[in-house]
């Protein structure tokens, strides 16, 4: 039986991945300011049930002393207990999870990108959990090591980005990889849906030679793509713990509005050649500002020379400016992970100051 303490960030991943593991869920202690030590004086004598405890460390807001102070509590009356520590703001060489080690708790995962949070968690749940090998990188103390305060990190969970193009063949299937990549890079677990009838995406599978998942979704690079999604078929993808969402939306003219303005990110790609900016207006026309000034305008192939007359041009009634910005160009979008201002566009869900990965790489998995 498992217990958990988690934040309201990490809830998702932790609960899932305990019911995609056949877990039983005792209990659970969910928020994100818990006083660890005080909540183990207060319930240790009612945990004897408990044979694995999973603690977050983003919850709690007890000093490192007070933390280890706790879990040495645990430990001496329920030695055979195992102990988890989910760690997202903290790397190898920090002092409190060596110290961790050294007390032989091996199972600890000390990572943001969610997916390795999902497979590293995994692991812990086996039968024979973290091995000693395994765990050494928690060994010794790094005293350049920094830790990313829970304020650093914000909860991401199945937020929706709907692209949208001005016109058709103007890159929105391109984009929505280029950013899919970025946000994955990022270490988020993102799904890509093709909310269009282009069959781009059956293309892509077929040309990569991709298998075809539950009857709906295929893999790469750790990102899932769903080909040929209806609103009769997105319920069943909802369902699945993404933090991001992209909607591959096609032309305007062709898409669902409605459903495009359903959303929490709402972008378009247009051109900004002369015979590209009327279809823009065309679009532009359809709507007030209150419902412009949420969109962001991705330009695609623009000369610099042109772009600061685009911005001037580029207004909402009262004159104020509408949110423009430049794509660069990228041959190949399944190996692009930067995307123009994703931290002005995604402003509401990205940490400040993400942390740099050390040594990243991109493996083929899949949610379960």
């Amino acid at each position: 039986m498992v217990y958990y303490i988690s934040s309201e960030i990490y809830h998702q991943t932790i609960s899932s991945t305990l019911k995609e593991n056949g877990e039983l869920i005792g209990g659970q202690q969910v928020d994100n300011h818990i006083q660890f030590l005080k909540f183990i004086k207060a319930n240790i004598s009612k945990m004897a049930d408990i044979d694995k405890l999973v603690i977050d460390f983003s919850a709690l807001d007890d000093l490192d002393d007070e933390i280890l102070q706790a879990i040495k509590m645990y430990r001496t009356m329920y030695d055979e207990a195992r102990i988890i520590i989910i760690a997202p703001g903290r790397s190898p060489g920090d002092e409190l999870l060596s110290q961790l080690f050294a007390l032989g708790i091996w199972n600890i995962v000390a990572t943001m990108d969610y997916l390795e949070i999902k497979q590293e968690f995994t692991v812990c749940l086996t039968e024979k959990g973290k091995s000693f090998k395994e765990a050494l990188i928690f060994k010794d103390v790094k005293k350049n090591e920094q830790s990313i305060t829970k304020e650093g990190i914000k909860a991401v969970n199945k937020v929706r980005i709907r692209i949208l193009g001005s016109q058709l063949r103007i890159g929105v299937t391109h984009c929505s990889i280029s950013l899919a990549g970025c946000l994955r890079k990022m270490g988020y677990l993102v799904a890509v849906l093709e909310f269009n009838h282009t069959g781009a995406f059956q293309r892509i599978r077929s040309g990569f030679d991709e298998k075809l998942h539950d009857h709906m979704y295929f893999t790469m690079n750790g990102i899932d793509y769903y080909p040929e999604v209806t609103s009769r078929s997105l319920p069943k993808v909802l369902e699945k713990n993404y933090n991001f969402i992209i909607f591959d939306f096609g032309n305007y003219s062709q898409g669902n509005l409605e459903e495009y303005h359903k959303c929490h990110v709402k972008i378009m790609i247009a051109g900004s050649k002369v015979w590209e900016i009327e279809n823009l207006m065309d679009f532009t026309r359809l709507y007030h500002d209150d419902i412009l000034s949420q969109i962001s305008f991705c330009f695609n192939l623009t000369d610099q020379s042109h772009e600061k007359p685009l911005q001037k041009e580029m207004r909402l009634s009262d004159g104020s400016p509408m949110y423009v910005f430049f794509l660069k160009y990228n041959s190949d979008p399944f190996n692009t992970y930067e995307f123009p201002q994703i931290k002005t566009i995604l402003k509401d869900y990205l940490p400040e100051g993400p942390p740099k990965k050390k040594g990243f790489w991109f493996r083929k998995n899949r949610l379960v």
